[in-house]
């Protein structure tokens, strides 16, 4: 949805003549279909185990569920900063004579591969400085704003606030070893922000992957998912094989919204 405008109403005159209509856009966003995680334990391996996995094995299955998510969620966010995106010039670009429109996604340029160093981590902090000034120029909300980064580059992050830094001790906690609100970003780690989809689902696009994509910040708008079918698990008798089934499974579908709260941080400039 686009933004609307205010106007000063002279006496006399009628709203009907300076109206400005808000702009909209749409967004679709599908079902990826039946996602599903399984397991089969036989009677004989259970006999022999000292010990019952099927509270491990239905952790591990939901786990590998919401892997595949974060995957997916994670590479739509990166995707809409691609340069030839759909959105490349945002959902509703600036009306003539009306409301400014809601902006395009953000790129940083690091011109460094991905190093525990504080210089890096220095490259990381100045990126997130304008990734600060680009979102609040697009009018993205200041709260809910997120920076994905590998563990290498988290690393080099706390590198660059060591105790020698003035704002150590208000931006990291020694306690926990975990980073807390930088430039109004909250820093998380993920060894999942390079991958290659979900079963040739939400790939990563060819733009942002040759450019070296080494991190993502965002708003929590910037992604929809969209829920078919709840988590589940089911466990089955397989009376054929002698064994016990455990599944796990659900109906959900991942799209991006707004690029304008969207923003990489990569190696390269994207061409």
């Amino acid at each position: 949805m686009g933004r609307a405008v205010a106007q000063y109403l002279t006496p006399g005159d009628n709203l009907d003549d300076q109206r400005k209509g808000i702009h909209h856009n749409e967004r679709i966003i599908p079902i990826d279909g039946l996602l599903t995680s399984d397991v089969l334990i036989t009677d004989i391996e259970d006999a022999m185990n000292h010990y019952d996995v099927r509270a491990e094995y239905s952790k591990q299955l939901g786990e590998a569920l919401a892997q595949a998510a974060d995957c997916a969620v994670i590479n739509e966010l990166a995707n809409e900063a691609a340069i030839d995106a759909a959105s490349k010039d945002g959902n509703i670009p600036d009306v003539s004579g009306g409301a400014k429109g809601t902006g395009k996604a953000f790129e940083f340029v690091t011109g460094s591969d991905v190093v525990q160093t504080a210089e890096y981590g220095n490259l990381v902090l100045e990126g997130l400085l304008k990734a600060r000034a680009s979102f609040t120029n697009n009018y993205v909300p200041q709260g809910d704003r997120y920076c994905l980064l590998t563990p290498e580059g988290y690393s080099a992050v706390i590198r660059a606030l060591m105790p020698d830094a003035a704002n150590y001790q208000a931006l990291f906690d020694p306690n926990s070893g975990k980073l807390q609100n930088v430039c109004g970003f909250s820093i998380v780690e993920t060894p999942n922000l390079i991958n290659t989809g979900v079963g040739g689902k939400h790939t990563l696009n060819t733009k942002i992957s040759t450019a070296g994509l080494q991190g993502i910040v965002f708003h929590r708008s910037a992604v929809g998912t969209v829920k078919l079918r709840d988590l589940a698990m089911e466990r089955a008798r397989r009376a054929e094989y002698q064994a016990d089934q455990i599944i796990a499974k659900y109906a959900m579908g991942h799209g991006g919204l707004r690029p304008e709260a969207v923003g990489v941080f990569v190696k390269t400039a994207q061409a």
